[in-house]
Order: structure tokens, then C-alpha cells, then sequence
């Protein structure tokens, strides 16, 4: 005979568990099962369009590689290296804003009990 565990599990969580929860935790919890169920999140498409789009303006912009810059800069012109320094902090900026999007939405899943998957990474 096994022993009789005081949980139940029920999928990545427990009933248990959910049955402690309130409903404000339970609604805010269901909210993210279904925003991480979208296999094309807009918002995240969105920004990645944003992303290159604003690579794509400040190449343009600079030109190199065989293409003239749009407005005339030369690649000893002190505006190219601010270009380049632009293109750098463009990326940069938006690898910290989404790393920091990833430890909140950790953060704010760990606070309703979120059933994390065993391979999810859990970013802190």
C-alpha cells in the first residue's frame, strides 16, 4: 500500500493548491495560461519589427558595405561612429527591456502560484 500524499496533483499544479488560492489568484493565474498559450504573441512580434526596422533605418543611414548613406554621410564623417554607437544601444536597449520583461513575468507568475513547466526557465 502507498502512503497517501495530502495532495493531489492535477496537471503542473495541485488542487490542493488551488483550492487555497483566492479568486483574484486563480483569474490572474488563468490570464497567464492563456497569454502563454498564444503560439504568435503580437505584442512580441510587434517589437521584433520594431527592432529590425530601426537597424534597417540607421543602416540606411549610414550606409557601408557597397550602399551609399541616404544623407550623405562618409565613413570618416564623426556621424557615422554615432551610428554605430546608435545601432549598438538600439539592440542593447532592446536586449535589457526584454530581459527585464522576463524576470517581472517570472516575478509576477511566482506570486499566483504559476504551474511552471520542469524546463521553463525561470529568469531572477
Amino acid at each position: 500500500e502507498g502512503s497517501n500524499d495530502s495532495k493531489i496533483s492535477v496537471g503542473y499544479g495541485s488542487l490542493a493548491q488551488e483550492l487555497d488560492d483566492g479568486p483574484e489568484t486563480l483569474a490572474q493565474r488563468r490570464e497567464f495560461l492563456e497569454d502563454d498559450s498564444r503560439q504568435y504573441p503580437r505584442e512580441k512580434l510587434f517589437y521584433l519589427f520594431l527592432l529590425w526596422i530601426g537597424l534597417a533605418i540607421i543602416t540606411f543611414l549610414k550606409g557601408g558595405k557597397g550602399v551609399d548613406s541616404v544623407i550623405g554621410i562618409t565613413c570618416s564623417s564623426g556621424w557615422y561612429f554615432v551610428l554605430i554607437a546608435l545601432q549598438f544601444l538600439w539592440t542593447i536597449g532592446f536586449a535589457v527591456m526584454f530581459g527585464l520583461k522576463a524576470v517581472n513575468r517570472t516575478e509576477s507568475r511566482k506570486m499566483v502560484n504559476y504551474p511552471f513547466h520542469q524546463n521553463d526557465v525561470l529568469w531572477n
